[in-house]
């Protein structure tokens, strides 16, 4: 089968080499390896210093296809033209396309390529959610609600009768009676060689604390310096930060770092930059002893993957599809902003040892159900049933 896939990311050539985002990287070669021959379609990072596109796409039956240089939301979304046009002009050596979204391109992409050739959109989330927590001068929040609802209805209309792919349980109850076929599979970064086995953590008196991930303040990370600060004196906590910081005029990390200091503990908090999908990002989480991610909302994270994979012990908040996938065996999940209940589950991790070591076990096992090998296998099958039916 000759496959399309579309999602807003971009990349980078280095070398005659195609670099992308790591998350979206390894996910690629996964895909190109369960069929015969894979298009991208994907923009061209404007910014040749750029360090996002991270991970260098490995499967020799992958073909790039320019949509030319970046260009923003609102373009995407209100001249798409230019990129659909290419996009069409592909499809005759394709047998399938598959579309990650929200995407501000998708809807007019589905629209235009439809009727030649089995469009599957990949759900894995919902721009609405995000707006409750904006932070943004009061006319560009104005314009960016605007845009995203009418990217809304677009996706709305465009996801009546189609057959699509969820990634997570909460939108697969929000979509299933607006569609004509819905199946659920996991997205997910992990393969085997992600894997570390040990049966304990929080074992040494210094105890570090691991997020993963975008820095902004929906991620909970001002609770989450809240709470060390008031366990400071009974506990030696330590969190450790890696990731990458939404971009804008204002500095999260700033922000972060004065009420560290303000709660006296600036020493505890460290920055680490974004790192790579697999051997430089595995080494956080396996000197780790907690992970932690006290989001806002979310689908669901593929970071929480990789720390089970990495036989971390687990608190997350019970928002999106985390309580579908999750339960209290697997992780201690707790109400979004609640300091108070963040702050009793890192105690409880620390000071119960016997729950612990069952959380470790009981999240290894369910990540090992979560491989790259074994959910773009099922989405495959899952694209070839929609397009024979």
């Amino acid at each position: 089968m000759k496959v399309g896939f579309y999602y807003h990311n971009t990349f980078l050539k280095k070398n005659n080499r195609i670099y992308v985002p790591g998350y979206i990287g390894v996910f690629i070669d996964a895909l190109a390896s369960e069929v015969e021959q894979l298009y991208i379609f994907l923009e061209e990072q404007k910014d040749t210093e750029s360090q996002e596109e991270d991970y260098c796409l490995q499967k020799p039956n992958i073909k790039l296809i320019s949509l030319g240089k970046k260009t923003t939301f609102y373009a995407r979304l209100l001249i798409p033209n230019k990129q659909v046009d290419i996009i069409t002009s592909e499809t005759a050596h394709l047998d399938s396309f598959l579309i990650r979204m929200p995407s501000p391109l998708a809807p007019h992409i589905y629209n235009k390529i439809r009727n030649n050739i089995q469009v599957t959109p990949l759900v894995v989330g919902n721009y609405v959610t995000g707006l409750k927590n904006l932070k943004q001068p009061f006319i560009r929040k104005i314009g960016i609600i605007v845009l995203t609802y009418y990217y809304q209805w677009l996706e709305n209309k465009m996801l009546n009768n189609a057959k699509i792919l969820v990634n997570s349980g909460a939108l697969f109850n929000t979509l299933k009676q607006k569609v004509k076929s819905i199946s659920l599979v996991k997205t997910t970064t992990l393969n085997e060689a992600n894997f570390y086995k040990r049966e304990d953590t929080c074992i040494q008196k210094k105890i570090y604390l691991l997020y993963t991930g975008r820095i902004n303040f929906q991620k909970g990370l001002r609770e989450l310096v809240s709470a060390v600060g008031q366990l400071k004196d009974s506990y030696d906590l330590n969190i450790d930060i890696v990731g990458w910081e939404e971009k804008g005029s204002f500095s999260y990390i700033e922000a972060i770092n004065k009420q560290a200091s303000e709660l006296g503990i600036s020493d505890r908090v460290v920055f680490h930059g974004k790192k790579t999908i697999g051997p430089e990002l595995d080494s956080y989480y396996r000197k780790a002893d907690i992970y932690v991610i006290p989001s806002y909302h979310e689908g669901f994270p593929r970071t929480i993957w990789e720390a089970m994979a990495n036989s971390l012990p687990v608190i997350a908040t019970k928002v999106g599809s985390i309580p579908y996938f999750l339960s209290e065996k697997h992780a201690k999940l707790i109400a979004p902003k609640s300091i108070e209940e963040l702050k009793l589950a890192i105690e409880e991790t620390i000071i119960n040892i016997k729950a612990r070591r069952s959380q470790i076990q009981e999240a290894y096992a369910l990540a090992k159900e979560c491989t790259l090998e074994r959910q773009t296998k099922l989405l495959v099958e899952i694209m070839k049933g929609y397009q024979s039916n």
